[in-house]
């Protein structure tokens, strides 16, 4: 019988925490952050929309979705949408103010999603895999609510605190997935081992800042250090971001290597949106206390 009701016990705490916690001001925080990566990313092409975007843009893979879903967010690929990428532009930056502002979060959320994602498809042969991280992101954040239901009032409180407690966990998981993914992909050949690929990886000619690498990594010791840090940080985030004394040091650290991607390679889409998920694991008060600064429209 201890068993059972110790059992009974740990699923009313896990139920407690999906239903009572609030992470508004998390959720607050992190969608704004990816808002403004998002902004920041299409105002950075503003000067190539038409090559990108346009009706004669560079694409490639196939433009055949079948299912309604596929055809809702690849709209800028058929005849009656093409001409209008412009109006998606707009769009995309009306919601994403108007998504910033506390009575239309819900609905905008979801408009957000729907622009960029149509324009995340059609600029597909300029994506990475920022673009789709921020995608899922765009997804959780349709479900997150940022103002927890008074608790007494269980009728709207406990369906809708769970399904944002639920979402916001899956979102800060799919960060986790990421880095074991990312990780264990390197551990495919010898490169990572011996640390060579990040030598290789400073010096991809395209992307990469040839003047400052070159000033910055001198010796063969700087190359392996950040070789089998970055190595490391993605094999063991997924544990260590849930211990919370190290959890605000291997923040700095990710933060640090992702202004680095952004510097170094050039990469800056997918440092910034990095840079934004990690606002997922900041804690409760640090996240209130940016909160208050700004207005309660916002």
């Amino acid at each position: 019988m201890s068993i059972l009701n110790r059992f009974l016990e740990r699923v009313d705490c896990l139920a407690t925490e999906f239903t009572e916690k609030d992470n508004s001001d998390r959720i607050w925080l992190a969608r704004r952050g990816v808002y403004l990566t998002i902004f920041i990313y299409f105002l950075m092409l503003l000067p190539r929309l038409k090559y990108f975007f346009g009706p004669e843009s560079l694409r490639y893979g196939n433009e055949q979705v079948p299912d309604w879903f596929g055809w809702a967010v690849r709209l800028l690929f058929t005849e009656q949408f093409q001409d209008y990428y412009l109006w998606f532009i707009g769009g995309l930056f009306l919601t994403i103010v108007l998504g910033s502002l506390q009575p239309l979060v819900r609905v905008m959320s979801v408009l957000v999603y729907f622009f960029a994602e149509n324009l995340f498809n059609k600029g597909e042969y300029i994506t990475n895999g920022s673009a789709t991280l921020t995608s899922l992101l765009l997804i959780y954040f349709v479900f997150m609510s940022e103002n927890k239901q008074p608790i007494f009032n269980q009728i709207f409180s406990y369906p809708n605190n769970l399904v944002t407690n639920t979402s916001f966990l899956m979102a800060q998981l799919q960060i986790c997935i990421l880095y074991i993914v990312a990780g264990i992909s390197k551990l495919i050949g010898n490169e990572w081992f011996e640390g060579e690929a990040f030598y290789y990886t400073l010096n991809f000619a395209f992307f990469s800042q040839q003047t400052l690498v070159n000033q910055l990594f001198k010796s063969d010791l700087a190359l392996y250090f950040s070789n089998y840090l970055a190595l490391g940080y993605q094999l063991t985030f997924a544990i260590l971001i849930w211990i919370k004394p190290l959890k605000k040091w291997l923040l700095l650290v990710g933060a640090g290597m992702h202004v680095g991607i952004i510097v170094l390679n050039g990469l800056v889409d997918f440092g910034l949106i990095m840079l934004a998920s990690y606002l997922l694991f900041i804690d409760n008060c640090t996240a209130k206390r940016i909160r208050v600064i700004f207005p309660k429209f916002i």
